[in-house]
């Protein structure tokens, strides 16, 4: 995907009110040492002010970088394609991120649903478990604390589980996996 199109469904997006997450990997030119892929990726959203509308007061995309190293960074400031000029940071490819929440109810996979931030997917995750254990999305912090250090459930950014839940009292896992796309495949990062 070109960074224009890009650019123009972030402010889509935040024209309607709506967040969607990006990334953006940049050219292994654009540094004078050698970063692995991971390492030239970079993670940020629709709502940034680059992309807000232009009655907004300053303009600023913040970014964070995909191997957890380097976060904040202000990204419109290095990128060739914003204000970083001619020796800036070029692009290698660009898109969107879309976060797919999966089930597992002991051996049985299934697709619960797709969302545009993780954050959406999360919140899901949690409704999910929640009534997977039989209580309300209020109550759930509570049985967490009260059966995950007897290791009868977990619940993490990613990931979450239970052991006799749901209407077979089973065990029943859910997952978080982040789909990239770049508007003609889904890019696959390699591992750090």
């Amino acid at each position: 995907m070109k960074y224009q199109e890009l650019k123009k469904i972030l402010r889509k997006a935040a024209k309607e009110k709506r967040v969607v997450d990006a990334f953006v990997t940049f050219t292994p030119g654009s540094f004078l040492k050698a970063y692995t892929q991971l390492e030239r990726t970079y993670l940020f959203t629709s709502n940034n002010k680059a992309f807000a509308s232009p009655s907004c007061s300053g303009y600023s995309i913040f970014g964070d970088c995909m191997d957890g190293q380097d976060s904040g960074v202000r990204l419109e400031r290095y990128m060739a394609d914003e204000k970083g000029g001619k020796d800036g940071w070029k692009i290698e490819n660009c898109g969107i991120i879309k976060y797919q929440l999966l089930s597992a109810h002991e051996r049985e996979m299934s697709v619960v649903g797709y969302y545009d931030t993780l954050k959406d997917a999360n919140r899901a995750m949690w409704l999910k478990m929640a009534d997977a254990v039989h209580c309300t999305s209020e109550e759930l912090y509570a049985f967490i604390n009260e059966n995950e250090p007897a290791g009868e459930c977990g619940f993490g950014k990613m990931s979450a589980w239970a052991n006799n839940a749901g209407p077979e009292n089973s065990n029943v896992d859910w997952k978080i996996v982040p789909i990239y796309m770049d508007g003609s495949d889904a890019v696959i990062f390699e591992e750090a």
